[in-house]
């Protein structure tokens, strides 16, 4: 996006700056291979969901509950074409398809 461009439009602008560091993460996965921008779409659509799920974590109460099995915060992405749905694991750092 263009700074001009947003000017009159800051709630969007901030949403927009909320997604820099998957761009620079997406920007950096392009830069060593070159992917078709399907497979561009896919993975910056998945790398926000992580991004999502790391800003979810920076809450106190929101890890303390995670930590104590209070609570299971997950990151799903969903490939309408296919019908297909993927949860986020965590420990693996991959996407695993819902069964």
């Amino acid at each position: 996006y263009q700074e001009e461009e947003l000017k009159h439009l800051p709630h969007t602008k901030i949403w927009l700056q909320l997604a820099e560091p998957v761009k620079k993460i997406v920007e950096e996965k392009i830069a060593k291979k070159k992917i078709t921008l399907e497979e561009r779409s896919e993975y910056t659509e998945k790398m926000n969901v992580v991004e999502q799920l790391r800003h979810l974590m920076k809450y106190p109460y929101i890890r303390k509950r995670v930590r104590e099995g209070k609570l299971n915060v997950m990151g799903w992405y969903y490939n309408i074409e296919e019908g297909e749905i993927y949860n986020y694991d965590r420990k693996r750092r991959r996407f695993i398809r819902v069964e």
